[in-house]
């Protein structure tokens, strides 16, 4: 391990021993899935209003941040449990400047500030140098382990980038690497995938001089989709790269390091849900506890104990989850994201193993010929459409749809052999607002003779598995640029 090196750095080549010992003299050495960093939203509260934002963010009247008593809680829960690193997010973290400085310092001398993000809202000539003093004031450059990094991303934001520039240069011009390291989220925009970054460096460039390159660390990102947030701006993404493909770039993040990433790292929500992926779009099954609700020492054990999290770990990925998900799903699926593929991959998993949680197999769908089921993130119809498709995936849409408009539960309506009519209590009138649902859901048209040819569930379902005809796969040039980084 080389001190001072890559954009999360650490302090001391020795880091890894360091952190065992913390993790020995909290009793945590039995636990092998152990967090080296939480990302904390500290608050939802942010001073823009990105359509696309993916991480919940809210007005400054209708977000909220966490108390001093929550602060001070989680504070000694990350403590009890020796976690060596935080990072603090949101919504806007600087908007939130008391509370910001408050977690800081309770944190310090404990645990580690290993990431600050923001998106320059701070970056004023009045605020830029007495905001980086209150940071320093509270312990910002006392970390043990990691240099902390000041993270500011760019996209939609509406903060003028010469705010940007300028915590840039009074960041590199004021302190060594050493002491702190900058990055850069550029996120590309939605409509036509175009980076702002180009335009920073040339707006520093006429200011400042030469931009510091050797300074400051970039990440090209893209937009995810979210279906915890009904209020994003839908974000069409093709999501033509085969699932097979995800799996086999699949980084493992359950592997420790540090360096280019901090790994494992969780994500605790502002509501104290704890998620074993820091990224915003994680998959719902992957949270496993609520730190407000319970000890974060219960909740790490949980993890331990999940069936995925294991096999994943072990494998190295999800690359590891070839011997378990056959290849006649995995060559055929399509999604446009890690995470849309890990998500897809859980309620297969859970359902061949007979894990927590089983669901009908998403194989079903796959025809011999390889229909092309979609992701959580949007299903590729026949006509070229992309629409929204919940985790379970389609035969999940199928079942919870049909479950909604009979009065069911959705496991009472799984049986292929069930009457829509008799079984179900579905008359013509209500058949027929169902199928228009479904069109709507998967972007396809059912014809008449179809409609009145439909009896029984299995009916229904087989009229749809027709009518998800195979579409041919686009590669994706790199599926790396397209995954959130951490």
């Amino acid at each position: 391990m080389v001190p001072f090196k890559g954009k999360y750095a650490v302090k001391d080549a020795r880091v890894f021993e360091r952190i065992r010992a913390g993790w020995e003299h909290a009793g945590m050495t039995d636990a092998p899935y152990r967090p080296l960093r939480i990302e904390l939203e500290l608050t939802t509260k942010c001073n823009d209003a990105c359509p696309s934002c993916g991480m919940g963010a809210l007005s400054l009247r209708t977000g909220a941040t966490l108390n001093d008593d929550q602060i001070a809680h989680l504070v000694d829960q990350f403590e009890d449990i020796a976690l060596p690193s935080i990072a603090i997010t949101g919504g806007e973290p600087f908007v939130a400047m008391r509370p910001l400085l408050r977690f800081m310092s309770r944190a310090r001398g404990r645990i580690d500030i290993s990431k600050l993000t923001t998106n320059g809202v701070w970056g004023s000539p009045r605020r830029c140098g007495p905001t980086f003093d209150r940071l320093v004031a509270a312990g910002l450059l006392e970390n043990k382990l990691f240099v902390p990094l000041l993270m500011i991303s760019i996209g939609e934001q509406t903060t003028p980038l010469d705010y940007v520039c300028r915590i840039i240069h009074h960041a590199v011009s004021e302190f060594s690497d050493h002491e702190l390291n900058v990055a850069m989220s550029s996120l590309a925009n939605p409509a036509d995938r175009q980076h702002k970054v180009y335009a920073l460096i040339a707006a520093y460039e006429r200011v400042f001089g030469d931009f510091p390159h050797d300074r400051v660390h970039s990440t090209m990102r893209v937009y995810l989709p979210n279906d915890r947030l009904a209020d994003q701006k839908p974000i069409h993404r093709p999501g033509t790269t085969p699932l097979a493909k995800w799996m086999n770039h699949c980084y493992d993040c359950f592997a420790p390091t540090v360096g280019a990433y901090v790994l494992p790292t969780a994500l605790m929500k502002h509501n104290g849900d704890l998620y074993t992926c820091a990224a915003f779009n994680v998959p719902e099954k992957l949270r496993f506890g609520n730190l407000f609700a319970e000890p974060a020492r219960e909740i790490i054990a949980r993890i331990n104990r999940s069936e995925y999290v294991v096999k994943v770990r072990h494998g190295g990925g999800l690359k590891a989850l070839h011997d378990v998900v056959p290849s006649a799903m995995t060559e055929s699926m399509t999604c446009g994201s890690y995470c849309g593929s890990c998500a897809l991959l859980i309620e297969e998993f859970e359902y061949r193993t007979g894990a927590p949680g089983r669901t009908v197999p998403l194989l079903d769908l796959v025809s011999a010929a390889g229909s092309n089921a979609r992701a959580p993130e949007g299903m590729t119809s026949p006509r070229g459409g992309v629409v929204p498709a919940p985790r379970d995936g389609i035969w999940g849409v199928l079942s919870a749809t049909l479950a909604h408009a009979a009065g069911n539960p959705a496991t009472a309506c799984v049986d292929a052999g069930l009457r829509l009519d008799a079984d179900l209590g579905l008359d013509s009138l209500a058949l027929l607002e169902l199928i228009e649902t479904l069109q709507g859901r998967f972007d396809v048209t059912v014809l008449d003779e179809d409609i009145g040819q439909i009896r029984t569930v299995g009916d229904l379902r087989a009229l749809f598995e027709r009518l998800m005809v195979p579409q041919p796969h686009k590669p994706m040039s790199n599926p790396d640029t397209e995954r959130t980084t951490l």
